[in-house]
Parts: C-alpha cells; sequence; structure tokens
C-alpha cells in the first residue's frame, strides 16, 4: 500500500477543504533537530507487601531508603501503581479498568509468559497453563502481552491479549524420558557428587541403587551409575544454557521498549551450582539494564517410573531443581511460587504483584552512566512490611545523537501505550477519488496546556501485525493554540490498528494505539461517509478537530454518494447538536448541499456558532433524508473548551 500525503491534493469542499500533510519525498529532505537524551534521576520498581501479602499504597517517598553500590540515594519522588479501590490518606488506588494512580494517563505495561516446556512433564500441565491465563484478566487494553515458549512457541507482544490466551494451553510439556536408566536414581547433587570423586556420597548411591545382582553375572550398576551421573550433569547443563539463553534474548529484546515489564516463568525447575552461574549473572545484567521483574512458578510434577512407583530425578526439571529458579527470580526482584494442580493462588498472588507496585526516582550521580553494575538495596522504614526490588542496577546508557524520526521510529515500534503526551487522535473515512479505495483523514491534536512547540508526531497503520500505511508531520510553533495537524492515506476497506507516536520540543513523548475501521456507511441505497467537524482556518480550509475553543464556529461535513445522480436530487442533511447524555437536540437544521468532485457525490456542510455553548462534551448529528424518509444517521463528538 503506497503512501499519499500531499499538501497540493486538497480535497475540494465548495468553501472548505481538508488540508493534507506534505509528505512526497520532504521526509527525506526536511533538516530535523537533533535529540539527544539527559539522566537526572534513577528510575527504580519495588513491590512493597504487608504480612498477609497485600500491597500498601500509602508510602512516601521519605518512608524509602535507596542506597547503590553501598552509598545512599535521596529517594525524589514514589508513585504508586494500583489497580484495587483503597483509600488510605490522599492516596486512592483505582478499580481495574481505570488509570493507575501516579501513572500518566494511558501508560501501558509489557507481560510477556516463558514456558520451560522441556522442563515439563506431558500430561498434567494443563490445567495450570488454563489458570496462568487469568493474568491476562488484570490487564488492560494498554498493556502488551507476549508469550515464548522454550524450546518452541512464540506469539509477538500485541495488544490482542486473546492470541496470548489462545496460545497458553499449547504450550504442553515436552520434557524427554529417560529410558536407558529407568531403575536407577541419582539426584543431581550426587551427580555432582560423583564429578568431585566424592568416595561417601558414590558409595551410599552403589549400595541404594545395586542390590540383587545375581551371583556370577558381571555387576555392570556402578560404571553405569557413573555414566547416569555424567549424562545427568551434561544434560542439565545443557538445559540451562538453552533457558537463560532464551531469557537473556528476550530481556536484551525489551531493554528499549518502555514501560513496567514482567516476565512470567512457568517452568519444572531448573539446575543451580557455581558451574552455571556465568549463565545466572549475564541473565541478571541483561535483565537489570531492561529494568524487567521475573516471576518463576515451579510446578510439582513427581517423575514416577511406571513399575516400581520411584521418584525418578530428571535432568530436565524436578522437585529438587528449584535453586535455578529462585536465582533467576532474586535477581530480578521478583519471587518463586511452587505451582500444584491449577495453582490459582500462586496466579492470584502475582496479578497482585503486578498489577501494584511502586517507582521510584531517585537522585543520579555522574558515574551512574558509566562502569560496572552495582549493588542496589531498596527497604522501607515503616515495620512488617517486605520489600522486593532487584539486586543490581546497570549503568544507565545515554542514547547516542539521534534524530526526530529515527526517535519516532522507535516509539512506533513501542508494544505499549506511553502517556506524558495525550495526542487526541481520530480518523475518518471518506470517499476520495479512486474506486478501489477510502481516503483516511487522520487527525492528531495535542491540549495546550504544558505543550512546548514545535510537536512531531508519526503514525503507522497495521493490518494483521504488517505495516500497509505509515507518514508523519511537524505542528510548527504558533500556527494554533490547540496544535493539531491532519494527514491521510489511501486504504482498502477494513479493520486496522492505528498507532500513533509524538515527541514535543521537551523531549516528552507520546504513544497511543487504538483499532480503526475503515468504510463506509450504508444509507439504505446511498452511501456516506464519515461525520467530520472541526475549524476553517483563515483561508476556508477545515481541520478536522475534537476540542473547538468556545466562540470558535465548529464546521461540519458530510459525504453522500449514490449509484445514480438522480437518486441525490431527493437527499437532504439534517444537523443536530446535541449535549452528551442528552436525546434533546439544542439545535437543529438543514445541512447547505453541493455537488462533490463527481456528480454521484453529494457534498453537505454546515456551520455551528459556539460563543453561547457552555464549555462541554457535544455531539453533532446527522439525519439523511430521502424524499421525507430518514434512511441514515452519522454522528461525531466533539469538545467545546473554555479560551
Amino acid at each position: 500500500m503506497r503512501r499519499l500525503l500531499s499538501r497540493a491534493a486538497w480535497l475540494s469542499l465548495g468553501l472548505s477543504v481538508f488540508v493534507l500533510s506534505e509528505r512526497a519525498g520532504a521526509q527525506g529532505q526536511q533538516t530535523v533537530p537533533a535529540f539527544r537524551a539527559g539522566v537526572d534521576l534513577l528510575t527504580l520498581d519495588a513491590t512493597v507487601l504487608d504480612r498477609a501479602g497485600e500491597p500498601v499504597p500509602d508510602l512516601q517517598a521519605a518512608d524509602f531508603t535507596v542506597s547503590v553500590g553501598g552509598r545512599p540515594r535521596k529517594v525524589v519522588f514514589a508513585q504508586f501503581h494500583g489497580d484495587r479501590t483503597v483509600t488510605s490518606g490522599s492516596v486512592s488506588i483505582n478499580a481495574p479498568g481505570t488509570p493507575r494512580t501516579g501513572a500518566p494517563a494511558g501508560d501501558g505495561r509489557i507481560v510477556v509468559f516463558v514456558v520451560d516446556r522441556d522442563s515439563l512433564a506431558p500430561g498434567n500441565e494443563a490445567a495450570l497453563l488454563e489458570t496462568a491465563s487469568s493474568v491476562l484478566d488484570s490487564l488492560g487494553p494498554a498493556d502488551a502481552v507476549g508469550l515464548v515458549g522454550v524450546p518452541v512457541g512464540l506469539v509477538d507482544l500485541t495488544r490482542d491479549h486473546a492470541r496470548v490466551r489462545a496460545a497458553l494451553p499449547l504450550m504442553t510439556g515436552t520434557r524427554p524420558r529417560q529410558e536407558m536408566y529407568r531403575d536407577r536414581n541419582i539426584s543431581w547433587d550426587e551427580a555432582l557428587a560423583y564429578e568431585r570423586r566424592d568416595p561417601r556420597v558414590i558409595a551410599e548411591v552403589v549400595e541404594r541403587e545395586c542390590y540383587n545382582i545375581p551371583s556370577g553375572m558381571p555387576n555392570r550398576c556402578p560404571p553405569d551409575l557413573v555414566l547416569q551421573a555424567q549424562e545427568l550433569l551434561r544434560t542439565g547443563r545443557a538445559h540451562v544454557l538453552s533457558t537463560t539463553s532464551v531469557l537473556d534474548r528476550l530481556a536484551g529484546q525489551l531493554a528499549p521498549l518502555r514501560g513496567p515489564k514482567h516476565v512470567i516463568l512457568i517452568s519444572g525447575g531448573l539446575a543451580f551450582g557455581q558451574d552455571l552461574l556465568v549463565h545466572f549473572e549475564r541473565f541478571a545484567k541483561t535483565a537489570a539494564a531492561a529494568r524487567l521483574v521475573l516471576y518463576a512458578v515451579h510446578l510439582d510434577q513427581p517423575d514416577s517410573d511406571v513399575t516400581s512407583r520411584r521418584t525418578i530425578a530428571s535432568a530436565f526439571g524436578g522437585r529438587e531443581m528449584t535453586a535455578g529458579l529462585g536465582a533467576l527470580t532474586g535477581m530480578t526482584g521478583g519471587a518463586l511460587f511452587m505451582g500444584v494442580g491449577r495453582a490459582a493462588g500462586v496466579f492470584d498472588r502475582i496479578k497482585t504483584e503486578i498489577n501494584n507496585f511502586y517507582v521510584l526516582g531517585v537522585e543520579s550521580e555522574p558515574d551512574d552512566a558509566v562502569g560496572t553494575p552495582r549493588a542496589l538495596k531498596v527497604a522501607v522504614t515503616r515495620p512488617g512490611l517486605s520489600v522486593r526490588a532487584r539486586r543490581e542496577v546497570s549503568p544507565l546508557s545515554v542514547p547516542p545523537v539521534a534524530t526526530v524520526a529515527d526517535r519516532l521510529a522507535a516509539l512506533l515500534n513501542q508494544p505499549t501505550d506511553i502517556g506524558e503526551l495525550s495526542p487526541g487522535v481520530t480518523t475518518y473515512s471518506t470517499r476520495g477519488t479512486e474506486a478501489s479505495s477510502l481516503r483516511v483523514l487522520i487527525s492528531c491534536e495535542f491540549a495546550a496546556e504544558g505543550l512546548r512547540l514545535p510537536v512531531d508526531w508519526a503514525f503507522s497503520v497495521l493490518s494483521e501485525g504488517n505495516v500497509v500505511a505509515t507518514g508523519s508531520e511537524r505542528i510548527e510553533a504558533g500556527i494554533s493554540e490547540h496544535a493539531g495537524m491532519t494527514v491521510a492515506a489511501k486504504l482498502l476497506p477494513g479493520r486496522y490498528r492505528l498507532r500513533v507516536a509524538a515527541t514535543d520540543a521537551t523531549g516528552r513523548v507520546g504513544v497511543t494505539d487504538l483499532p480503526m475501521v475503515v468504510g463506509l456507511r450504508a444509507a439504505g441505497s446511498l452511501q456516506m461517509s464519515d461525520l467530520l467537524v472541526g475549524v476553517a482556518d483563515d483561508n476556508g480550509r477545515l481541520s478536522p478537530r475534537g476540542r473547538i475553543p468556545q466562540g470558535t464556529p465548529v464546521s461540519a461535513l458530510l459525504e453522500v454518494m449514490a449509484g445514480d445522480p438522480a437518486q441525490l436530487e431527493q437527499v437532504r442533511a439534517v444537523i443536530e447538536v446535541l449535549p452528551a447524555g442528552s436525546a434533546e437536540p439544542l439545535r437543529r437544521f438543514l445541512m447547505a448541499a453541493r455537488t462533490g468532485s463527481a456528480d454521484t457525490m453529494l457534498m453537505n456542510d454546515a456551520e455551528i456558532a459556539t460563543a453561547d455553548l457552555p464549555a462541554g462534551r457535544y455531539s453533532a448529528s446527522v439525519v439523511i433524508l430521502q424524499g421525507d424518509q430518514p434512511v441514515g444517521r452519522v454522528s461525531r463528538a466533539f469538545e467545546v473548551i473554555e479560551k
């Protein structure tokens, strides 16, 4: 799908036209200012729970103590992000589905499930995987989720939570069966003792496992135990390397993304030892740089021999393989849970923790951007509370100088919303001039409060994860009290996702992602475009807007199309203005009509005075009459704001 954005290609509307943004060749030629990120504060995530395991929402910055590398740091702010309706002092935690306290409106989180399939024995993991999907119920539309199976299985980060919900039950266990030594059992610690050639432990294992050897027969049991120990260690270490490598790559991929990041690892266990420490430390460094928290659920699946009912140790997991999972979670400030059966209580606890946490702003020092990771300790002064935070802080990497275009491109890859700037995005489907596609207008506007122009913004239109249209624009200083700009793209009718990213002159950013439906509306035998509302500039050109300063007239436009031009002779459009929540119109009058770009199109426009409209939300609603019969209605909300 090629891009179509041209300032010269105005949509003729009689007295009013839409301003479309310049695109052809402009992006590669225009000079854009350089952007350099600065470091003022370290930001840390911490979970604080009481003795009952419930979140504590009313802590202030003074309640926290933080040290980095053994040196105390001042906590500048403590923002609680919560999802429960609790009121304590001046702090209110919102109910699910509402913005989280202390978080910019619209900010999203990243949650990734990792299922260590090779550690899970097939058969009784299905119930736990089904329960794991309940975590999705606590997430909002601004949150992105993903799924990684080890060794296979992947759902990329997506706002479509249903995709992950459907894929989780398919992450069934693939633990290999140990056929060579099913009648003997050696634990991981005993295998390590064989490697150390510990005579006491070896003698105990031989006495326990090598029995009932017929007289006169060669006793192959002791040398077989040596081979079994070697195989157990070799296979277990390979499993640790495979799993930690996947986690390390995942952390590296999440590092450039903004927002809270939580990884939920479901595993049958992971070995740990001094010889494996290098793999865990590698992941810990990458996880610290990515600022992610890992929670592990150890699925308790005793592997029993079908004939003797004896518990057989596996290199891939088991009850004794908790140490590796505990090391991973401890390094990131997460927690290890033991899961039995459906493990409903475990995932309820995880939901509580990922939905209730503090973001701490800590004074930085010049050497925070260089050197090696340093020990981090977070505590609270209030007694009886437990704090979980990662154990080390990595050097803050200051991005190299980048153009605004580079920064916008990176933001468009951000899977969650960012609410530092809150772009108001509205889309309009219109007929356009091509029979095979529609012209879609994408309007982006920003409230004037605290905004520093110029503002650069860009959009991507995605269909099933593939980008089908892109564009960008700059809102220059002084063009409007309430900055806004409209661009256009040609799209086929259908369902899409629209992602918009923006940055202003101060470096603040905003990202929003929303569904978009492209198509014309049916009105009997007629078709209608979306209703466009906005303001006209000094040249009489209409620019779509959702927020109208009081006293500025609202311009409205609607296209009506028919296969036979004669049908349009009997068409009239009546516009109504209704306050939000009311069915009684304040005004109702006939729109002016004139022929559009073809004799099969009727352009209906109107101007609505706002001087006597109180500030607030309204709806413009147009009823299409064919003869005296209403055949269709289309509406659009707008807001009148005080100057």
